[in-house]
């Protein structure tokens, strides 16, 4: 991109810019896309002939702006319809909301408003593909990233630090400057639409276009690339009829990502207090003093000594398989159970007594 390097830009209030396309006057000749490709250093592509003459037959990840050829029936005979497909620059973007990359995707305001996509820290999410109402953006799957039209945002007076301010193609899209139609138009929101409301009356007045509307003024909070229709169908030319936001991602941005700040920041608090009060164990844990030792006594040595012999012998003296709950059964019938003469503990017993 033709940048230059200058002082950094103040901080001060831009007016918002629009993009007019009067489809009356698209011959569909694509010096727009020569243009973009020219100015941004894209590759060219080759498709493969589809039956169509929409060359490419869709936009890619080096191909931001293609002329969408239509033929159909108005009044009983055939038209052909040209538009120049182009991202949006929606005023409430999609994209803007759900790409999770501070900085990526990004509202320039001193180019009019321009949603810019950095490809520098594109991820690869494909968050903004997925949400965009007019599935613009494209993703080069080699490079896992994404791109797509900026509006020329670095050609802005602005940006270009004032070289060619006087000159209107100097400063305005590069697919702007290089129609030879003047379908393309480019300047202030509101200048803009006025220019657009003029027109339509003019085709419905002088040249009996009663079809004739408008595109884009209330989709969005108001597109900033808006159309010029010469009928009243917006299916013809290709565009959804009310494109909107998806509603995963108004309820994401609405209700439930505040509602995650605030159970996070909750949360953390609440951890701080348990910490701050009760400690970072759960528990606070009060050492008791142990008790002290104390030597023992002759006396009580040597009836230790004792009782741990009477242990020891009486665990020998215990018969092999001997459980004291289980008797063996007698060996035949009408005689008592064995029982063992001598049971184990009883001489350990006496002993102690004895002592």
């Amino acid at each position: 991109m033709h940048m230059q390097e200058g002082p950094p830009v103040a901080e001060v209030r831009y007016p918002r810019q629009a993009l007019l396309v009067d489809t009356s006057k698209c011959t569909g000749c694509r010096a727009c896309q020569l243009a973009c490709k020219e100015w941004h250093n894209r590759p060219t592509e080759t498709p493969e002939f589809e039956g169509t003459y929409e060359s490419p037959q869709d936009l890619s990840y080096n191909t931001w702006i293609r002329v969408i050829m239509r033929e159909v029936s108005v009044g009983g005979e055939n038209r052909w319809l040209f538009r120049p497909e182009l991202c949006k620059h929606c005023y409430h973007a999609a994209c803007l909301d759900v790409c999770p990359v501070p900085g990526c995707i990004t509202q320039d305001r001193p180019s009019g408003f321009s949603i810019v996509l950095d490809e520098r820290l594109c991820i690869g999410c494909l968050y903004c593909v997925y949400s965009c109402p007019f599935t613009v953006p494209r993703y080069e799957p080699n490079r896992r990233i994404v791109s797509k039209c900026t509006r020329c945002f670095d050609r802005s007076p602005v940006h270009m630090r004032g070289a060619g301010v006087g000159s209107y193609k100097s400063h305005v899209p590069y697919c702007v400057a290089a129609c030879p139609t003047g379908a393309l138009q480019f300047g202030p929101y509101n200048e803009m639409r006025t220019v657009a409301d003029t027109r339509m009356n003019m085709l419905q007045t002088t040249q009996g276009k009663k079809g004739v509307n408008a595109y884009g003024y209330d989709y969005l909070g108001g597109l900033g690339v808006f159309y010029i229709l010469e009928t009243p169908r917006d299916e013809d030319y290709g565009l959804p009829r009310y494109p909107r936001m998806p509603a995963t991602v108004r309820t994401w941005q609405g209700l439930w990502k505040h509602l995650t700040y605030i159970m996070a920041g909750a949360t953390l608090l609440f951890w701080l207090l348990h910490y701050a009060i009760i400690g970072p164990a759960g528990v606070k844990v009060v050492e008791e003093p142990e008790d002290e030792e104390r030597e023992l006594t002759e006396e009580e040595y040597d009836r230790m000594i004792r009782a741990k012999r009477r242990a020891g012998k009486a665990l020998r003296d215990v018969p092999k398989g001997y459980h004291p709950r289980k008797r063996k059964k007698s060996g035949g019938k009408g005689k008592p159970p064995a029982r063992h003469s001598r049971l184990p503990g009883k001489k350990a017993k006496q002993e102690d007594e004895d002592d």
